[in-house]
């Protein structure tokens, strides 16, 4: 073998460890491969089917019988939910307990009854601890695009998880429309209302009113219309000393297309392989190790290259993790490539702090990693003189915090000893943000909780997606429309705002006050 094609050889390895980081022997692709690769690659040629699960039940037992059981269990658990999927099935995790599955040639209805079929053997299964699947499928006959299916499908499991909502009955009449509209704009605001995080003793304000509708109104405006902005991909800051660094992510359709038969291959074919430039085999590997919002590294790298080289040279170093409370709420006042937006200048304003620190210290490495939602995590290398502290870590995120286009921060740094105390070091982290969190969210000026936004984001979406399929059918989908949609959520959340308080018998007592000065 030629150094060339040894050389090639040699970033492919790391290239399919990237691809495939959890399950390779289950052929389960990663979620970074299936938005850099997979969405330019697969080509609408003939009917399939996206199967979309969520896994119940899986942090629960993380908590039970710790994560490397539960590990075991989940794999059970997929290995059960592939025997019953055709063979030539292409398989992703696309996050910590998500999974879809490309079913060619199959329709919605066929691999439903598939998922029928799975439940069944799943409940007969010890060895996944009552895990189970949450699925939602759709076929390509009904979508454009690939990405429609996939966040159709999402939407819909969401949906099942977490909401009673009846979409899909039928709409015979503009009565029977208006009816059923004016039910969904009810249902979703007293969902979202009944699961606000406040003290019980509170009498809710007209500022609250303002505060709470806020998020509403955004939503509706940007899933009526499209602001959302477009977030340019960036390599890892210049700043950060790495063989990984490369500015050029940009990969042309023949190389992705070669890659993915490489990747899903038994064996490798090194004709194929060597007509790919070490270039662009850097270029890919790249694609697959960092974050395309904030262009730092990602979780599979930290996990398949950066923490494996650090065990192996015995190197020390310092965890900082970084947590933010607010993405959800983001997510739904400004829409999420807005919130994306939003990460990606408050992760460079972080870094920037950082560096700034050390500009006397070059020797000091940072290996900045996002893994989505609103963590951030910095692992620093070479701080022998301990140049960044939990003191000084606190000052630039307190200073961050002033900033109202920032996302609000708070967090950890910990030294570790060794790469294979990194999960017990990382764990003890997340318990203090977690104990920082709870601080913010028992103050009875934080309202909102997680599952309230989730909800909201959820059923939101599906309103309007209802209103706007069913306007259109009745030929009626204009401004006008548009604005008197608005109008009915206002009014829905002003009447169930207030009956909030007279239930709690809050309003009784606030005008009691009243009266008695």
């Amino acid at each position: 073998m030629n150094t060339n094609l040894a050389t090639k050889l040699n970033l492919f390895n790391y290239i399919q460890s990237f691809c495939m980081p959890d399950f390779p022997h289950l052929k389960i692709l990663s979620k970074s491969f299936f938005n850099h690769f997979f969405l330019k690659i697969y080509k609408k040629d003939s009917m399939f089917t996206l199967l979309y699960g969520d896994i119940d039940g899986l942090r629960n037992l993380n908590d039970t019988i710790s994560f490397e059981k539960a590990d075991l269990a989940m794999e059970e658990l997929l290995k059960t939910v592939l025997h019953h999927l055709p063979k030539n099935v292409i398989s992703f995790r696309v996050g910590g307990d998500e999974f879809c599955f490309i079913l060619p040639s199959l329709s919605a209805e066929e691999t439903m009854k598939i998922t029928e079929q799975i439940h069944t053997s799943l409940k007969s299964n010890k060895k996944i601890y009552g895990l189970d699947f949450t699925f939602a499928a759709c076929d390509s006959v009904n979508f454009a695009h690939l990405k429609d299916m996939y966040t159709f499908s999402e939407n819909q499991v969401n949906l099942k998880k977490h909401s009673h909502l009846k979409f899909n009955e039928p709409v015979t009449s503009l009565t029977n429309y208006n009816k059923k509209l004016d039910e969904l704009i009810d249902i979703t605001i007293k969902t979202y209302l009944k699961n606000f995080r406040f003290s019980p003793d509170r009498y809710f304000e007209k500022q609250d009113l303002k505060i709470l509708s806020y998020p509403i109104l955004n939503t509706i405006t940007n899933l009526l219309g499209d602001n959302s902005s477009n977030i340019t991909r960036q390599a890892p800051n210049s700043a950060i000393h790495s063989e990984f660094h490369n500015k050029n992510l940009s990969i042309d359709m023949e190389v992705a297309t070669k890659i993915y038969n490489l990747v899903m291959s038994d064996n490798i074919n090194y004709e194929d392989l060597d007509s790919i430039s070490i270039t662009d085999l850097k270029c890919v590997r790249n694609n697959l190790s960092t974050d395309s919002i904030t262009g730092a590294y990602n979780a599979v790298y930290r996990d398949h290259y950066l923490l494996p080289r650090l065990e192996e040279d015995g190197i020390s170093f310092k965890i900082i993790l970084i947590r933010s409370l607010g993405i959800k709420m983001l997510n739904s006042i400004l829409s999420h490539s807005n919130t994306d937006f939003k990460i990606k200048s408050t992760f460079d304003c972080l870094m920037s702090n950082l560096h700034h620190i050390l500009q006397s210290h070059s020797h000091i490495r940072l290996f900045p990693i996002y893994s989505g939602g609103g963590d951030f995590e910095i692992i620093v290398l070479n701080d022998f003189s301990n140049r960044i502290t939990p003191n000084i870590l606190e000052n630039i995120l307190n200073q961050m915090n002033l900033e109202q286009n920032h996302i609000q921060l708070f967090g950890m740094i910990e030294n570790c000893a060794r790469a294979s105390n990194y999960n017990e070091k990382y764990l003890n982290l997340s318990k203090i943000c977690e104990l920082k969190k709870n601080k913010i969210k028992d103050n009875p000026d934080y309202f909102i909780s997680p599952m309230a936004l989730k909800l909201l984001d959820i059923s939101l979406s599906s309103v309007v997606h209802f209103f706007k399929v069913h306007a259109k059918n009745f030929g009626i989908y204009n401004e006008n429309e548009k604005i008197e949609f608005t109008k009915k959520f206002i009014n829905s959340f002003i009447n169930n705002f207030n009956e909030i308080n007279i239930s709690n018998g809050l309003y009784e007592k606030k005008e009691s006050n009243y009266d008695s000065r």
